[in-house]
C-alpha cells in the first residue's frame, strides 16, 4: 500500500503516518508517531504536509487532533 501511496505523490513517512491514521482513525500527534514508527519531528512535518495535500485533517484545538480524510 506505502507504494500505489507514494505513486499518489507521498512520501515513505507521509504514507506510513496516513496509513496509521486510516487505521486507528482520529489520534493525537504523538500517538500518530508511536504507532507509526515514524521519527517524531519527521511525523509534525508530514502531517502538516498531509493536510495540505487533502489527505487528512486537524483540529484546530489542543491538543490537535489528525483524522484521516477517504481514500
Amino acid at each position: 500500500m506505502i507504494n500505489e501511496l507514494k505513486q499518489l505523490g507521498l512520501n515513505e513517512y507521509e504514507a506510513k503516518v496516513y496509513l496509521t491514521l486510516l487505521d486507528n482513525g482520529s489520534l493525537k500527534g504523538g500517538e500518530v508517531c508511536k504507532k507509526s514508527g515514524v521519527p517524531h519531528g519527521k511525523t509534525y512535518e508530514s502531517l502538516a504536509s498531509l493536510e495540505s495535500k487533502g489527505f487528512i485533517s486537524i483540529t484546530p484545538l489542543k491538543p490537535k487532533i489528525f483524522t484521516a480524510l477517504n481514500p
